[in-house]
Protein backbone atom coordinates (compact mmCIF):
# COMPACT_ATOMS: atom_id res chain seq x y z
CA UNK A 1 0.00 0.00 0.00
CA UNK A 2 1.41 3.36 -1.05
CA UNK A 3 1.01 6.06 1.67
CA UNK A 4 1.71 8.76 -0.95
CA UNK A 5 -1.87 8.46 -2.19
CA UNK A 6 -3.16 10.36 0.86
CA UNK A 7 -4.05 14.02 0.26
CA UNK A 8 -1.58 16.67 1.52
CA UNK A 9 -4.03 17.75 4.25
CA UNK A 10 -4.48 14.16 5.43
CA UNK A 11 -0.73 13.61 5.46
CA UNK A 12 -0.27 16.82 7.47
CA UNK A 13 -2.83 15.65 10.04
CA UNK A 14 -1.10 12.30 10.40
CA UNK A 15 2.29 14.00 10.60
CA UNK A 16 1.10 16.16 13.49
CA UNK A 17 -0.38 13.10 15.17
CA UNK A 18 2.99 11.35 14.93
CA UNK A 19 4.99 14.41 16.07
CA UNK A 20 7.68 13.53 18.54
CA UNK A 21 7.94 9.93 17.40
CA UNK A 22 10.27 10.46 14.43
CA UNK A 23 10.15 9.84 10.71
CA UNK A 24 9.83 6.04 10.94
CA UNK A 25 6.81 6.35 13.21
CA UNK A 26 5.24 8.77 10.75
CA UNK A 27 5.74 6.39 7.82
CA UNK A 28 4.42 3.48 9.90
CA UNK A 29 1.30 5.46 10.77
CA UNK A 30 0.72 6.31 7.11
CA UNK A 31 1.02 2.65 6.16
CA UNK A 32 -1.31 1.62 8.98
CA UNK A 33 -3.93 4.12 7.85
CA UNK A 34 -3.62 2.90 4.25
CA UNK A 35 -4.03 -0.73 5.29
CA UNK A 36 -7.07 0.16 7.38
CA UNK A 37 -8.63 1.86 4.37
CA UNK A 38 -7.86 -1.18 2.24
CA UNK A 39 -9.52 -3.48 4.77
CA UNK A 40 -12.60 -1.27 4.90
CA UNK A 41 -12.75 -1.07 1.10
CA UNK A 42 -11.21 -4.36 -0.08
CA UNK A 43 -12.06 -3.81 -3.75
CA UNK A 44 -10.05 -0.61 -4.08
CA UNK A 45 -7.59 -0.89 -7.00
CA UNK A 46 -4.16 -2.04 -5.83
CA UNK A 47 -0.74 -1.71 -7.38
CA UNK A 48 0.55 -4.73 -9.26
CA UNK A 49 3.97 -6.22 -8.52
CA UNK A 50 5.34 -4.86 -11.79
CA UNK A 51 4.11 -3.08 -14.91
CA UNK A 52 1.16 -5.08 -16.32
CA UNK A 53 0.39 -5.79 -19.95
CA UNK A 54 -3.25 -6.64 -19.17
CA UNK A 55 -5.65 -5.01 -16.74
CA UNK A 56 -8.58 -7.42 -16.93
CA UNK A 57 -9.56 -10.91 -18.11
CA UNK A 58 -12.46 -12.38 -20.08
CA UNK A 59 -12.49 -16.18 -19.79
CA UNK A 60 -14.61 -18.04 -22.35
CA UNK A 61 -15.01 -21.42 -20.67
CA UNK A 62 -16.08 -24.24 -22.99
CA UNK A 63 -17.57 -26.64 -20.46
CA UNK A 64 -17.10 -30.31 -21.30
CA UNK A 65 -13.77 -30.35 -23.13
CA UNK A 66 -13.79 -29.21 -26.79
CA UNK A 67 -11.98 -31.25 -29.41
CA UNK A 68 -8.88 -29.52 -30.77
CA UNK A 69 -8.98 -31.79 -33.81
CA UNK A 70 -12.31 -30.36 -34.91
CA UNK A 71 -11.61 -26.72 -34.03
CA UNK A 72 -8.05 -25.35 -33.98
CA UNK A 73 -5.51 -28.18 -34.36
CA UNK A 74 -5.97 -30.64 -37.26
CA UNK A 75 -4.53 -34.15 -37.18
CA UNK A 76 -4.30 -36.28 -40.35
CA UNK A 77 -7.12 -38.79 -40.56
CA UNK A 78 -8.80 -37.53 -37.40
CA UNK A 79 -11.27 -34.78 -38.20
CA UNK A 80 -14.66 -34.37 -39.85
CA UNK A 81 -13.92 -30.69 -40.30
CA UNK A 82 -11.91 -29.21 -43.12
CA UNK A 83 -9.11 -26.90 -42.04
CA UNK A 84 -7.65 -23.89 -43.82
CA UNK A 85 -4.99 -21.34 -43.00
CA UNK A 86 -6.03 -17.78 -42.23
CA UNK A 87 -4.55 -14.33 -41.85
CA UNK A 88 -1.02 -13.18 -42.55
CA UNK A 89 0.14 -15.65 -39.92
CA UNK A 90 -1.37 -18.64 -41.72
CA UNK A 91 -2.97 -19.96 -38.57
CA UNK A 92 -4.86 -23.24 -39.08
CA UNK A 93 -8.53 -23.17 -38.12
CA UNK A 94 -11.64 -25.22 -38.83
CA UNK A 95 -14.05 -24.15 -41.54
CA UNK A 96 -16.67 -24.19 -38.78
CA UNK A 97 -15.34 -20.78 -37.62
CA UNK A 98 -16.03 -18.52 -40.64
CA UNK A 99 -16.25 -15.39 -38.45
CA UNK A 100 -13.51 -16.06 -35.91
CA UNK A 101 -11.07 -17.08 -38.66
CA UNK A 102 -11.05 -13.42 -39.77
CA UNK A 103 -9.32 -12.65 -36.47
CA UNK A 104 -6.65 -15.35 -36.77
CA UNK A 105 -3.87 -12.79 -36.43
CA UNK A 106 -5.16 -11.87 -32.96
CA UNK A 107 -5.04 -15.43 -31.59
CA UNK A 108 -2.24 -17.12 -29.67
CA UNK A 109 -2.72 -20.88 -29.83
CA UNK A 110 -1.46 -23.12 -27.03
CA UNK A 111 -1.33 -26.60 -28.57
CA UNK A 112 0.69 -28.21 -25.78
CA UNK A 113 -1.74 -27.85 -22.87
CA UNK A 114 -2.02 -30.63 -20.28
CA UNK A 115 -3.49 -31.11 -16.80
CA UNK A 116 -3.59 -33.78 -14.10
CA UNK A 117 -6.99 -35.46 -14.45
CA UNK A 118 -9.19 -36.86 -17.25
CA UNK A 119 -12.23 -36.48 -15.00
CA UNK A 120 -14.51 -33.53 -15.81
CA UNK A 121 -15.03 -32.31 -12.26
CA UNK A 122 -11.41 -32.59 -11.13
CA UNK A 123 -10.06 -31.04 -14.34
CA UNK A 124 -12.59 -28.19 -14.19
CA UNK A 125 -11.67 -27.44 -10.58
CA UNK A 126 -7.97 -27.45 -11.44
CA UNK A 127 -8.52 -25.12 -14.40
CA UNK A 128 -10.42 -22.69 -12.22
CA UNK A 129 -8.69 -23.11 -8.86
CA UNK A 130 -5.25 -24.58 -9.55
CA UNK A 131 -5.74 -27.61 -7.31
CA UNK A 132 -8.51 -30.18 -7.50
CA UNK A 133 -7.92 -32.13 -4.29
CA UNK A 134 -9.24 -29.54 -1.85
CA UNK A 135 -11.22 -26.31 -1.73
CA UNK A 136 -9.15 -23.43 -3.10
CA UNK A 137 -9.95 -19.88 -4.24
CA UNK A 138 -10.81 -19.60 -7.92
CA UNK A 139 -8.65 -17.81 -10.48
CA UNK A 140 -11.05 -14.87 -10.66
CA UNK A 141 -11.00 -14.56 -6.88
CA UNK A 142 -7.20 -14.55 -6.79
CA UNK A 143 -7.00 -11.87 -9.49
CA UNK A 144 -9.50 -9.64 -7.70
CA UNK A 145 -7.79 -10.22 -4.36
CA UNK A 146 -4.48 -9.21 -5.94
CA UNK A 147 -5.61 -6.17 -7.90
CA UNK A 148 -8.95 -5.00 -6.51
CA UNK A 149 -11.51 -3.61 -8.92
CA UNK A 150 -11.71 -0.48 -11.08
CA UNK A 151 -15.39 0.12 -10.27
CA UNK A 152 -16.42 0.21 -6.60
CA UNK A 153 -20.11 -0.23 -7.46
CA UNK A 154 -19.58 -3.58 -9.17
CA UNK A 155 -18.11 -6.96 -8.16
CA UNK A 156 -14.54 -7.60 -9.23
CA UNK A 157 -15.40 -11.08 -10.51
CA UNK A 158 -18.58 -11.96 -12.41
CA UNK A 159 -19.41 -15.35 -13.93
CA UNK A 160 -22.18 -15.59 -16.53
CA UNK A 161 -24.09 -18.83 -17.04
CA UNK A 162 -22.08 -20.87 -14.51
CA UNK A 163 -22.07 -24.64 -14.90
CA UNK A 164 -25.01 -26.17 -13.05
CA UNK A 165 -23.48 -29.61 -12.67
CA UNK A 166 -20.46 -31.20 -11.09
CA UNK A 167 -18.15 -28.77 -9.35
CA UNK A 168 -20.73 -25.98 -9.24
CA UNK A 169 -19.87 -22.97 -7.09
CA UNK A 170 -16.35 -24.26 -6.38
CA UNK A 171 -15.41 -22.93 -9.82
CA UNK A 172 -16.03 -19.34 -8.76
CA UNK A 173 -15.77 -19.55 -4.99
CA UNK A 174 -13.45 -17.69 -2.65
CA UNK A 175 -12.69 -20.68 -0.36
CA UNK A 176 -10.63 -19.26 2.53
CA UNK A 177 -9.94 -15.75 1.24
CA UNK A 178 -12.51 -13.01 2.12
CA UNK A 179 -15.99 -13.52 0.70
CA UNK A 180 -15.93 -10.18 -1.14
CA UNK A 181 -13.63 -11.80 -3.73
CA UNK A 182 -16.03 -14.62 -4.63
CA UNK A 183 -17.52 -14.63 -8.11
CA UNK A 184 -20.99 -13.17 -8.57
CA UNK A 185 -23.04 -15.67 -10.62
CA UNK A 186 -25.47 -14.41 -13.27
CA UNK A 187 -27.76 -16.73 -15.23
CA UNK A 188 -27.74 -17.17 -18.99
CA UNK A 189 -30.74 -14.84 -19.28
CA UNK A 190 -28.68 -12.00 -17.73
CA UNK A 191 -31.48 -11.34 -15.26
CA UNK A 192 -30.60 -10.59 -11.64
CA UNK A 193 -32.85 -12.29 -9.11
CA UNK A 194 -33.98 -10.16 -6.17
CA UNK A 195 -32.47 -7.01 -7.68
CA UNK A 196 -35.52 -4.99 -6.72
CA UNK A 197 -37.51 -4.80 -3.47
CA UNK A 198 -41.19 -4.16 -4.12
CA UNK A 199 -41.87 -3.42 -0.44
CA UNK A 200 -39.13 -0.90 0.33
CA UNK A 201 -37.89 2.05 -1.71
CA UNK A 202 -34.18 2.74 -2.12
CA UNK A 203 -33.99 5.35 0.66
CA UNK A 204 -35.60 3.01 3.20
CA UNK A 205 -33.34 0.15 2.07
CA UNK A 206 -30.29 2.37 2.54
CA UNK A 207 -31.36 3.35 6.07
CA UNK A 208 -32.09 -0.28 6.94
CA UNK A 209 -28.74 -1.41 5.57
CA UNK A 210 -26.95 1.29 7.56
CA UNK A 211 -28.58 0.14 10.80
CA UNK A 212 -27.83 -3.52 10.12
CA UNK A 213 -24.23 -2.70 9.20
CA UNK A 214 -23.79 -0.73 12.44
CA UNK A 215 -24.84 -3.78 14.44
CA UNK A 216 -22.63 -6.02 12.36
CA UNK A 217 -19.65 -3.73 12.88
CA UNK A 218 -20.16 -3.89 16.63
CA UNK A 219 -20.11 -7.66 16.32
CA UNK A 220 -16.94 -7.43 14.25
CA UNK A 221 -15.18 -5.53 17.06
CA UNK A 222 -15.11 -8.74 19.09
CA UNK A 223 -14.25 -10.85 16.03
CA UNK A 224 -11.66 -8.64 14.38
CA UNK A 225 -9.80 -11.56 12.81
CA UNK A 226 -12.90 -13.06 11.19
CA UNK A 227 -12.17 -12.32 7.52
CA UNK A 228 -15.33 -14.07 6.38
CA UNK A 229 -17.54 -11.83 8.50
CA UNK A 230 -15.67 -8.79 7.26
CA UNK A 231 -16.12 -10.00 3.69
CA UNK A 232 -19.81 -10.57 4.30
CA UNK A 233 -20.29 -7.02 5.56
CA UNK A 234 -18.55 -5.65 2.48
CA UNK A 235 -20.69 -7.84 0.25
CA UNK A 236 -23.88 -6.36 1.75
CA UNK A 237 -22.64 -2.88 0.90
CA UNK A 238 -21.65 -3.95 -2.61
CA UNK A 239 -24.98 -5.69 -3.22
CA UNK A 240 -26.82 -2.47 -2.45
CA UNK A 241 -24.65 -0.52 -4.90
CA UNK A 242 -25.13 -3.17 -7.58
CA UNK A 243 -28.90 -2.76 -7.57
CA UNK A 244 -28.78 0.35 -9.71
CA UNK A 245 -25.70 -0.17 -11.90
CA UNK A 246 -25.51 -3.88 -12.74
CA UNK A 247 -29.04 -4.41 -14.20
CA UNK A 248 -28.44 -1.51 -16.57
CA UNK A 249 -25.13 -2.96 -17.74
CA UNK A 250 -26.72 -6.35 -18.36
CA UNK A 251 -29.44 -4.79 -20.50
CA UNK A 252 -27.58 -5.34 -23.76
CA UNK A 253 -30.53 -4.18 -25.86
CA UNK A 254 -29.44 -0.64 -25.02
CA UNK A 255 -26.69 -1.14 -27.61
CA UNK A 256 -27.07 0.21 -31.19
CA UNK A 257 -28.72 -2.15 -33.65
CA UNK A 258 -25.46 -2.44 -35.61
CA UNK A 259 -23.70 -3.85 -32.53
CA UNK A 260 -26.52 -6.30 -31.76
CA UNK A 261 -26.40 -7.53 -35.35
CA UNK A 262 -22.62 -7.91 -35.29
CA UNK A 263 -22.78 -10.16 -32.20
CA UNK A 264 -25.70 -12.22 -33.53
CA UNK A 265 -28.32 -11.05 -31.03
CA UNK A 266 -31.74 -12.12 -32.28
CA UNK A 267 -30.48 -15.07 -34.36
CA UNK A 268 -31.70 -18.45 -33.12
CA UNK A 269 -28.32 -20.17 -32.89
CA UNK A 270 -26.29 -17.28 -31.53
CA UNK A 271 -28.70 -15.15 -29.49
CA UNK A 272 -27.97 -16.47 -26.00
CA UNK A 273 -24.16 -16.54 -26.22
CA UNK A 274 -24.16 -13.28 -28.21
CA UNK A 275 -25.94 -11.49 -25.36
CA UNK A 276 -23.47 -12.93 -22.87
CA UNK A 277 -20.43 -11.85 -24.90
CA UNK A 278 -21.89 -8.38 -25.33
CA UNK A 279 -22.56 -8.20 -21.59
CA UNK A 280 -18.94 -9.21 -21.00
CA UNK A 281 -17.75 -6.29 -23.12
CA UNK A 282 -20.03 -3.88 -21.25
CA UNK A 283 -18.80 -5.18 -17.88
CA UNK A 284 -15.20 -5.03 -19.05
CA UNK A 285 -15.65 -1.46 -20.23
CA UNK A 286 -17.24 -0.54 -16.88
CA UNK A 287 -14.26 -1.69 -14.82
CA UNK A 288 -14.94 -5.31 -13.83
CA UNK A 289 -11.63 -7.08 -13.34
CA UNK A 290 -12.47 -10.70 -14.21
CA UNK A 291 -15.42 -11.94 -16.30
CA UNK A 292 -16.14 -15.56 -17.14
CA UNK A 293 -18.74 -16.89 -19.57
CA UNK A 294 -19.47 -20.61 -19.50
CA UNK A 295 -20.73 -22.32 -22.66
CA UNK A 296 -21.79 -25.95 -22.19
CA UNK A 297 -22.30 -29.21 -24.06
CA UNK A 298 -18.76 -29.78 -25.36
CA UNK A 299 -18.55 -33.35 -24.03
CA UNK A 300 -18.82 -35.19 -27.36
CA UNK A 301 -18.29 -38.92 -27.07
CA UNK A 302 -20.39 -39.50 -30.20
CA UNK A 303 -22.18 -37.71 -33.06
CA UNK A 304 -19.25 -35.34 -33.53
CA UNK A 305 -20.05 -34.65 -37.18
CA UNK A 306 -23.44 -33.30 -36.12
CA UNK A 307 -22.88 -31.76 -32.67
CA UNK A 308 -19.56 -29.90 -32.89
CA UNK A 309 -20.62 -27.79 -35.91
CA UNK A 310 -23.68 -26.78 -33.87
CA UNK A 311 -21.56 -25.75 -30.88
CA UNK A 312 -19.16 -23.85 -33.14
CA UNK A 313 -22.05 -22.02 -34.81
CA UNK A 314 -23.29 -20.88 -31.38
CA UNK A 315 -19.99 -19.24 -30.40
CA UNK A 316 -18.27 -18.28 -33.67
CA UNK A 317 -19.98 -14.99 -34.51
CA UNK A 318 -20.30 -13.75 -30.89
CA UNK A 319 -16.61 -14.33 -30.08
CA UNK A 320 -15.49 -12.75 -33.35
CA UNK A 321 -17.66 -9.72 -32.61
CA UNK A 322 -16.30 -9.52 -29.06
CA UNK A 323 -12.70 -9.42 -30.31
CA UNK A 324 -13.58 -6.84 -32.94
CA UNK A 325 -15.55 -4.72 -30.47
CA UNK A 326 -12.77 -4.77 -27.88
CA UNK A 327 -10.23 -3.91 -30.55
CA UNK A 328 -12.25 -1.01 -31.97
CA UNK A 329 -12.69 0.46 -28.47
CA UNK A 330 -8.99 0.18 -27.64
CA UNK A 331 -9.67 -2.42 -24.95
CA UNK A 332 -8.18 -5.56 -26.48
CA UNK A 333 -4.61 -4.41 -25.99
CA UNK A 334 -5.01 -4.57 -22.19
CA UNK A 335 -7.81 -7.15 -21.94
CA UNK A 336 -6.69 -10.78 -21.89
CA UNK A 337 -9.20 -13.13 -23.55
CA UNK A 338 -8.87 -16.86 -22.73
CA UNK A 339 -10.73 -19.64 -24.59
CA UNK A 340 -10.80 -23.33 -23.72
CA UNK A 341 -12.20 -26.12 -21.58
CA UNK A 342 -11.07 -28.31 -18.71
CA UNK A 343 -9.24 -30.67 -21.11
CA UNK A 344 -9.41 -31.89 -24.70
CA UNK A 345 -10.38 -35.02 -26.62
CA UNK A 346 -8.71 -38.01 -28.15
CA UNK A 347 -8.42 -38.03 -31.93
CA UNK A 348 -11.83 -38.41 -33.58
CA UNK A 349 -12.77 -42.01 -34.38
CA UNK A 350 -13.96 -41.60 -37.95
CA UNK A 351 -15.01 -45.24 -38.28
CA UNK A 352 -17.79 -44.72 -35.74
CA UNK A 353 -21.11 -43.42 -37.01
CA UNK A 354 -20.83 -39.61 -36.92
CA UNK A 355 -17.58 -40.00 -34.97
CA UNK A 356 -16.63 -40.22 -31.31
CA UNK A 357 -13.85 -39.24 -28.94
CA UNK A 358 -12.78 -39.71 -25.34
CA UNK A 359 -11.34 -37.45 -22.67
CA UNK A 360 -7.73 -36.33 -23.07
CA UNK A 361 -5.89 -34.39 -20.38
CA UNK A 362 -2.42 -35.07 -21.80
CA UNK A 363 -2.48 -32.83 -24.85
CA UNK A 364 -5.08 -30.26 -25.92
CA UNK A 365 -5.52 -26.70 -27.18
CA UNK A 366 -6.52 -23.40 -25.61
CA UNK A 367 -6.01 -19.92 -27.00
CA UNK A 368 -5.39 -16.40 -25.75
CA UNK A 369 -5.88 -13.01 -27.39
CA UNK A 370 -4.99 -9.42 -26.49
CA UNK A 371 -3.49 -8.48 -23.13
CA UNK A 372 0.15 -8.68 -24.15
CA UNK A 373 0.31 -12.05 -25.96
CA UNK A 374 1.59 -12.67 -29.48
CA UNK A 375 -1.13 -12.66 -32.13
CA UNK A 376 -1.22 -15.11 -35.04
CA UNK A 377 1.07 -17.39 -33.08
CA UNK A 378 1.12 -21.14 -32.42
CA UNK A 379 3.02 -22.56 -29.49
CA UNK A 380 3.51 -26.23 -28.66
CA UNK A 381 2.36 -29.40 -30.31
CA UNK A 382 1.16 -32.93 -29.57
CA UNK A 383 2.33 -36.24 -31.03
CA UNK A 384 1.01 -37.56 -34.36
CA UNK A 385 -2.08 -39.05 -32.74
CA UNK A 386 -2.85 -35.89 -30.81
CA UNK A 387 -2.62 -37.85 -27.61
CA UNK A 388 0.17 -36.15 -25.64
CA UNK A 389 1.88 -32.78 -25.63
CA UNK A 390 5.49 -33.23 -26.76
CA UNK A 391 6.71 -29.67 -27.39
CA UNK A 392 5.90 -26.37 -25.77
CA UNK A 393 4.17 -28.16 -22.92
CA UNK A 394 2.00 -25.87 -20.79
CA UNK A 395 0.52 -27.22 -17.58
CA UNK A 396 -2.48 -25.55 -15.96
CA UNK A 397 -0.10 -24.13 -13.33
CA UNK A 398 1.98 -22.56 -16.13
CA UNK A 399 -1.15 -21.07 -17.69
CA UNK A 400 -2.12 -19.52 -14.35
CA UNK A 401 1.39 -18.21 -13.74
CA UNK A 402 1.37 -16.61 -17.21
CA UNK A 403 -2.07 -15.01 -16.77
CA UNK A 404 -0.99 -13.50 -13.45
CA UNK A 405 2.28 -12.32 -15.00
CA UNK A 406 0.44 -10.54 -17.80
CA UNK A 407 -1.64 -8.81 -15.10
CA UNK A 408 1.55 -7.65 -13.40
CA UNK A 409 1.40 -10.22 -10.59
CA UNK A 410 4.18 -12.58 -9.54
CA UNK A 411 2.45 -15.92 -8.97
CA UNK A 412 4.94 -16.78 -6.21
CA UNK A 413 4.25 -13.52 -4.34
CA UNK A 414 0.46 -13.51 -4.65
CA UNK A 415 -0.26 -15.52 -1.51
CA UNK A 416 -2.80 -15.80 1.29
CA UNK A 417 -1.93 -17.21 4.70
CA UNK A 418 -4.37 -19.86 5.90
CA UNK A 419 -4.07 -22.78 8.32
CA UNK A 420 -0.43 -21.98 9.02
CA UNK A 421 0.87 -21.79 5.45
CA UNK A 422 0.94 -19.45 2.48
CA UNK A 423 -1.33 -20.58 -0.35
CA UNK A 424 -1.20 -19.43 -3.95
CA UNK A 425 -3.08 -20.12 -7.19
CA UNK A 426 -0.18 -22.14 -8.65
CA UNK A 427 0.32 -24.19 -5.45
CA UNK A 428 4.09 -24.98 -5.46
CA UNK A 429 4.54 -25.16 -9.22
CA UNK A 430 4.15 -23.11 -12.37
CA UNK A 431 6.41 -21.21 -14.75
CA UNK A 432 5.61 -18.17 -16.89
CA UNK A 433 5.44 -19.08 -20.61
CA UNK A 434 7.59 -16.19 -21.81
CA UNK A 435 7.61 -17.44 -25.42
CA UNK A 436 4.02 -16.29 -25.99
CA UNK A 437 4.44 -12.77 -24.55
CA UNK A 438 4.63 -10.03 -27.16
Amino acid sequence: MNPERFSPSRRQFLKQKAAGFGYLAFQSLLTSQALTESNNKPLLPRASHFEPLAHRVIFLNMDGGPSAHETFYPKPGGSFSKFHTYGQSGLAMSEWFPHLSKHADKLCMLHGMYCDSPDHINAAIQLHCGKHLSSRPSMGSWVTYGLGNENQNLPGFIIINPSSKGAGSKLYGNAFIPAIYAGTPIGASLKLSDAENSLLNRQVQKALLRRVQQRNLRSLETRSHDSHLNGLLNSYELAFKMQSELPELLDVLREPQSILKAYGVGKRKTDSFARQCLAARRLCESGVRFIEISHGNWDHHSSIAKLIPERCAEIDQPIAALLQDLSMRGLLQDTLVLWGGEFGRTKTELDKKDGGSGHNNKGYTMWLAGGGVKGGFSFGQTDEEGWEAVEGRVHTHDLHATILHLLGLDHERLTYRFAGRDFRLTDVNGSVVTDIIA
